[in-house]
């Protein structure tokens, strides 16, 4: 099930029409791979759901989260800057949806 659309990446992003289409395969990759990261995580199945409404607004979140992230951030490392995780960021959002596995 595809969770985040396109135009909601975009508007996300804030990505404007006059930005154009150049990048859209590129986003449109981003918001799958942080589909799959988000339901690994989370040890769910968006196809599990009846519909797109049903999907929790902080496991869409996260999957923005993760999407933009990956999209800024091309490459595996970065050099010459600090960096630190955001408070309250993708793993607060998904942990309480996280199945439970004993």
């Amino acid at each position: 099930m595809i969770v985040i659309s396109l135009a909601d990446m975009r508007a996300h992003l804030g990505l404007t029409d006059d930005f154009g289409a150049d990048d859209d395969v590129l986003i449109v990759n981003k918001v799958a791979a942080a589909t799959a990261h988000v339901e690994a995580a989370a040890g769910l199945s968006f196809d599990d759901f009846e519909t797109v409404d049903a999907v929790p607004a902080d496991l869409k979140e996260a999957i923005r989260m993760l999407a933009a992230h990956l999209y800024e951030n091309r490459e595996a490392s970065i050099v010459g800057v600090s960096a630190s995780a955001i408070p309250f960021g993708f793993d607060d959002l998904v942990r309480p949806h996280r199945a439970e596995w004993f």
